[in-house]
């Protein structure tokens, strides 16, 4: 059955840096700000509910066939990513009471979507954009979390 469940990042390089990656990134984001143990503390009882879900079909297919399928547990890894995304994309990270949030960089607009320069943005300005959520900059992070088990 399941013994642990992981939440995280697929790892790809930024386009940026040949050494920054979307795990290094995390690493200091969490270690800094907390990001994900706060959207654990935040959620934990959907988390729960989702995890209860997946092991109560996983528990009735062992049942009816005598086997056990991990990916019971998908639906409800995809539903905690989903929530993990949307904790950030709809600002709730910047509710939780972590200090230092809303960035700076989140007020001021800062972006690194676009290669090419926008009418009416001005870098080294204190102003570079339209306001943005914290922690979603090039999107690259956001997109790669996951979660996935660990199972004996």
């Amino acid at each position: 059955m399941i013994t642990e469940i992981n939440l995280g990042v697929i790892d790809y390089p930024y386009n940026y840096s040949k050494t920054t990656t979307t795990g290094s990134v995390a690493q200091i984001l969490e270690k800094k700000y907390g990001i994900l143990t706060k959207f654990v503390e935040r959620h934990e009882g959907e988390i729960a509910d989702n995890i209860a879900d997946a092991m109560s079909n996983a528990m009735k297919e062992q049942i009816q066939t005598g086997k056990v399928n991990k990916r019971a547990f998908n639906t409800a890894f995809s539903k905690i990513s989903t929530e993990m995304k949307r904790f950030l994309s709809t600002q709730e990270v910047e509710t939780v009471g972590i200090a230092g949030v809303p960035t700076k960089a989140a007020l001021n607009g800062v972006s690194h979507r676009f290669k090419r320069k926008r009418k009416g943005i001005v870098r080294g300005k204190k102003k570079v954009g339209v306001r943005r959520p914290s922690f979603i900059d090039t999107g690259q992070m956001e997109s790669s979390y996951i979660v996935w088990g660990s199972f004996k």
